[in-house]
């Protein structure tokens, strides 16, 4: 391994960023650099990502400027992105331990610089109000490819508990469906098996009325 970088960027300036010295080889990252954000902020940033324009702030300072001109703080799809992020990265958070506590993580794309802009071109906004962000599969991360917006209902279907099926009229079907069918909301089906109703009963017995999310 090379003692001493390819590049030299000792005092270089990158956007916000000003180079203070050189940082060693880090692994998976190669050369990096020592650097002071305009707000004081130092941080170890890779020489790649210097010259290819990657970063040119701390985060905070990234997301302030964001703020400032996305006009968009306001929308549920920036609240669901700040939401997805805490669950992922903020062990204060009361759903950390269901998702960052158990390894689940937001891809690159969607944490950089861009990264609600990135979210929002990759998922559009949502439907109706009442859609939520959906991972197709819940052990994999929030990414393009495993995430949607999706209705109440599609939701329910993919929470473990409601995935449980249940055998009724000759049918064999998940809590989520016989919701569907029985116009009965998932959560009262689950709490009405969990004290001992039969299933019957629990897929027979009127509620208050459930308006699906259409």
């Amino acid at each position: 391994m090379r003692a001493t970088p390819k590049h030299n960027l000792d005092g270089q300036q990158f956007g916000k960023w000003l180079v203070l010295s050189f940082d060693g080889f880090k692994k998976n990252k190669g050369a990096s650099w020592l650097c002071k954000c305009s707000c004081g902020v130092e941080k170890s940033i890779a020489a790649g990502e210097l010259l290819r324009n990657r970063t040119s702030s701390c985060h905070q300072c990234a997301m302030n400027e964001f703020s400032k001109t996305h006009g968009m703080t306001d929308t549920l799809e920036y609240k669901t992105w700040c939401s997805m992020r805490a669950r992922c990265y903020l062990p204060s958070n009361p759903s950390y331990s269901h998702y960052g506590g158990r390894g689940i993580t937001v891809c690159e794309r969607w944490l950089g610089e861009d990264g609600f802009q990135n979210f929002y071109a990759d998922l559009g906004p949502k439907p109706y109000p009442e859609y939520s962000l959906e991972r197709k599969d819940n052990n994999q991360g929030y990414n393009p490819d495993n995430c949607k917006w999706a209705t109440i209902l599609e939701q329910n279907r993919n929470k473990t508990s409601y995935n449980r099926y249940l055998e009724y009229e000759g049918k064999s079907l998940c809590i989520g469906e016989w919701s569907e069918i029985k116009g009965i909301r998932p959560d009262t089906i689950w709490c009405r098996l969990k004290a001992g109703w039969s299933i019957e009963k629990t897929l027979n017995t009127k509620s208050r009325k459930w308006v699906r999310a259409s």
